[in-house]
């Protein structure tokens, strides 16, 4: 426990003896600030009553200190007189400039004490006597040392008065202890990562206190002048409660009508305590003020603020007066750059109101400890507000959070459930289609078929000459080119075909096709590597759509009479076999329908250019004795289809605009609907893409690329969940769909690259369910060979609109809760900036 100061100039830094007899110190350790003078300084000049209350400039030696430690000492060892009477003195607390400081007990009641001794003489006593006078104006005053008992000098008895104790000793102390803890431990963390060296809630509330008891000391008119940690003692009023801070040594203290100037202890006065030292300056609340900021500083940090290695190199090389000193420490502190070691270790308005106390400025300080007491208490209050203000801020952005949420989901659920909808919808659209168009295609087919077959076995006596006529000529063995001269006469097939040409076109309705007969002729020799009835297949005549025959005893320059067709797959039902062209081949015995090629010679389009269209080929075998069981083809009658002139409009309605160009807004997604025809091996008679993929060699016939069935193994996984319409079926005409994420295109993925997902459903067909071979007429019918009618769209651009939609709402509900989030940010921003105007954040 540290005492007073010597007299209004003198600034005490601790209780250490001082053995100083002339002249002026200043010590380096953090309270070894003291400046002790052997006589008045020049500004003092007018006399001592005109200043201090005991009339005294010269400061106690170190000498009549010990000298009074030892007199004390004598009468506990019973060698002397009793120095307080009443009182068992135990042990010394602390010695200062004045005097010193012993704890004793009461005699009487064993209530321990603590007893600050004087030197003797009359200034003493009344240097005493003001003190105890201070004490007892702030009497009742919570935070505030107790006197209880005061005694003058006597013969044998030096001055002294009795005070409370603080059992938990001074600020001081702790806050050593707590640095010599952080030094134990090793936690030595970056200036950023450090805490403050007292725990937070200690340092408030130890803070709070000494501002509330000097704010009780200011009302009353007192000005401390010299509050330092030394002058905070630490009481427990019981056993294990926290320590509460208790002000004391008002030896520096003055009343407010009291204007003679006051010094306190270095690195704890402001630059304007010091500031003029040839007239003085009056006390000033706002002193403690900057003191209290040094105090809470120190607690944080661990050091007094300012206190720098130059400020102390130049008060070491100041001159060796009371003068020099205080001038040079006034130098020093408004040269010394503001306190920031505070900053990051605590929250930012405890750091806002310390630097408010510490600053240089007095005007910018608050103007007493009430004031400050008054921004602790703001800030208290924000503190136990903030979390109801943050949580109710978290509610109501949650509550948008929650609407947002609510909003989003329910938006996509509509849409989700409007795209069901809608691809339900459009599911029976193309069903519709699917059933309509398979009806269409089927009866083409059917009655082409019916048709040829009906030629190929007509029993008039016409036909059966031209019949007799070809069977002839494929018994003879013919060799490479076939012999102009052999061929059945011109005549009489030029007017059958004829009549067929006529019959088709009566009968179909539509624009007649190329009529082909192709001739079965035996090879010269069958070698071990033909099946027994391998045959070669020649041209004897064919017929355009215009009606001409080209003639066989005309030049043909293409060899169109001269080439063995029996590897095509009109002829056989094997498939294109180019590479065993020049070869015999078994011909068909059913009518066949082949595989899609395109045309080797080009035809003149409905715009006047010339095309190699796709075609299909509807044949069927003459024979040359249909009712016996060991008939012989000796003929094909093949009827070539053109695929966009005859079953492309089936397939695709025309839905354009009167110039001719799709009408898409009229219209909407039924352009973008693709009709897909899949034959029984698995190639396709039509699709949208077909012409863009199929290969086409100028020295060879087009050809298809592979099936769908080739393309869905080169996906992997099983063939059925590419292709559905493979899976098992309980009827032909059964109807299916293809829901969503069961079907893919494999052409159009094959086109672009991407995985397409498709809305789509398909139906089977038998085009060959009328043909006379299916129906047992004739022996060695073929199994059921069905065809597939698939119609699809585009998901994604079927579902476009809702898509679009679903974006729109997504977009307006976005900057609704924008809207809404930053109403909310601005009214709470608005609320807080008001409340911390008005109340919480008074500290600026």
């Amino acid at each position: 426990m540290s005492s007073a100061s010597p007299h209004p100039d003198v600034p005490n830094a601790d209780a250490v003896p001082e053995t100083n007899t002339g002249g002026v110190t200043a010590d380096a350790p953090t309270y070894e600030g003291t400046l002790q003078q052997d006589s008045p300084p020049t500004w003092v000049s007018g006399g001592a009553s005109a200043y201090l209350p005991s009339g005294s400039l010269v400061t106690r030696s170190g000498k009549e200190i010990h000298a009074l430690d030892r007199e004390i000492g004598k009468s506990i060892n019973a060698d002397g007189p009793d120095a307080a009477p009443g009182y068992l003195l135990l042990r010394n607390l602390g010695t200062g400039a004045f005097g010193t400081v012993w704890e004793a007990e009461d005699r009487v009641t064993s209530e321990r004490i603590a007893i600050k001794f004087f030197t003797s003489g009359d200034s003493d006593w009344e240097k005493l006597l003001g003190e105890v006078r201070l004490l007892q104006a702030v009497e009742g005053c919570r935070g505030i040392i107790v006197v209880k008992q005061v005694r003058p000098g006597s013969e044998g008895c030096r001055p002294h008065y009795v005070m409370q104790l603080a059992n938990s000793g001074s600020l001081a102390s702790r806050i050593k202890a707590a640095q010599a803890m952080r030094e134990s431990t090793g936690n030595t963390p970056k200036p950023r990562d450090r805490k403050p060296l007292l725990p937070m809630p200690e340092l408030v509330r130890i803070f709070t206190r000494i501002v509330d008891a000097m704010a009780t000391v200011h009302r009353r008119g007192i000005h401390h002048c010299d509050l330092k940690p030394p002058n905070v003692l630490l009481h427990s009023p019981e056993p294990g409660a926290a320590p509460e801070p208790l002000v004391a040594d008002f030896g520096q203290g003055h009343l407010a009508t009291d204007d003679t100037p006051a010094l306190g202890t270095l690195f704890y006065m402001p630059p304007d305590q010091v500031a003029d030292t040839e007239v003085g300056t009056p006390p000033d609340t706002r002193w403690d003020v900057y003191a209290l900021g040094a105090v809470a500083y120190e607690m944080i940090v661990g050091e007094p603020p300012r206190r720098t290695a130059d400020l102390l190199e130049r008060l070491r090389n100041a001159p060796k007066t009371l003068a020099g000193k205080m001038q040079a420490y006034r130098e020093g502190v408004l040269a010394a750059p503001s306190p920031t070691g505070h900053h990051g270790r605590i929250d930012r308005q405890l750091a806002q109101i310390i630097d408010r106390c510490l600053d240089l400025d007095p005007t910018k300080r608050p103007q007493d400890a009430g004031d400050l007491s008054t921004l602790l208490n703001a800030r208290a209050r924000w503190r136990r507000t903030r979390p109801i203000l943050g949580f109710a801020a978290l509610a109501t952005f949650a509550l948008i959070a929650f609407l947002a949420t609510a909003g989003l989901w329910f938006a996509t659920q509509v849409t989700e459930d409007a795209k069901r909808n809608a691809s339900a919808d459009i599911e029976g659209s193309l069903a519709r289609t699917a059933w309509y168009g398979t009806r269409a295609v089927e009866n083409e087919l059917q009655t082409r078929i019916a048709l040829i077959e009906k030629w190929a076995n007509d029993p008039s006596a016409e036909s059966k000459e031209v019949f007799g006529a070809i069977g002839e000529a494929s018994r003879r063995p013919q060799g490479p080119l076939l012999d102009p001269a052999a061929a059945p006469p011109t005549a009489i097939i030029r007017a059958w075909l004829t009549k067929l040409h006529t019959n088709q076109m009566l009968l179909t309705g539509h624009e007649p096709s190329t009529i082909t007969l192709i001739m079965v002729s035996n090879p010269e020799t069958r070698g071990p590597t033909n099946p027994p009835d391998a045959v070669r297949g020649f041209v004897l005549a064919r017929l355009h759509p215009n009606g001409s025959v080209e003639d066989r005893d005309q030049p043909d320059p293409r060899g169109l009479y001269q080439k063995d067709f029996s590897y095509r797959d009109y002829f056989s039902a094997a498939g294109d076999r180019v590479d065993e062209a020049g070869r015999p081949h078994t011909p068909i015995r059913f009518t066949h329908i082949s595989q899609p090629y395109r045309s080797i010679a080009p035809e003149r389009s409905g715009k006047g250019t010339l095309e190699r269209p796709w075609r299909i080929d509807l044949a069927t075998p003459i024979w040359d004795d249909p009712a016996s069981p060991n008939r012989r083809t000796i003929g094909h009658l093949r009827v070539g289809l053109n695929v966009r002139d005859t079953l492309a409009p089936l397939l695709r309605p025309p839905l354009v605009a009167e110039d001719g160009t799709p009408n898409a807004s009229r219209f909407g997604i039924a352009v973008a609907t693709k009709v897909i025809l899949v034959d029984n091996s698995q190639r396709w008679v039509w699709h949208p893409d077909c012409e863009r993929l199929l290969t086409d060699a100028e020295d060879s016939a087009a050809r298809l690329p592979p099936t769908y069935t080739e393309l869905a193994r080169e996906r992997g996984g099983d063939v059925s969940d590419w292709c559905p319409w493979l899976r098992p079926h309980t009827g032909i005409h059964q109807n299916e769909f293809v829901r969503a994420n069961q079907y893919a295109d494999l052409v159009r993925t094959a086109a672009t690259g991407e995985d397409s997902d498709e809305i789509a459903c398909f139906t089977r067909f038998d085009p060959y369910r009328l043909s006379r071979y299916n129906r047992g007429i004739i022996p060695g019918s073929p199994p059921p060979r069905e065809w597939v009618f698939i119609v699809e769209v585009d998901r994604k651009l079927a579902l476009q609109p809702l898509e679009e939609l679903q974006s729109k709402i997504v977009k307006i509900g976005s900057v609704v809760v924008t809207v809404l989030a930053a109403l909310a940010v601005a009214l709470w921003i608005g609320l807080v900036w008001v409340l911390r105007r008005l109340e919480f954040a008074s500290h600026g």
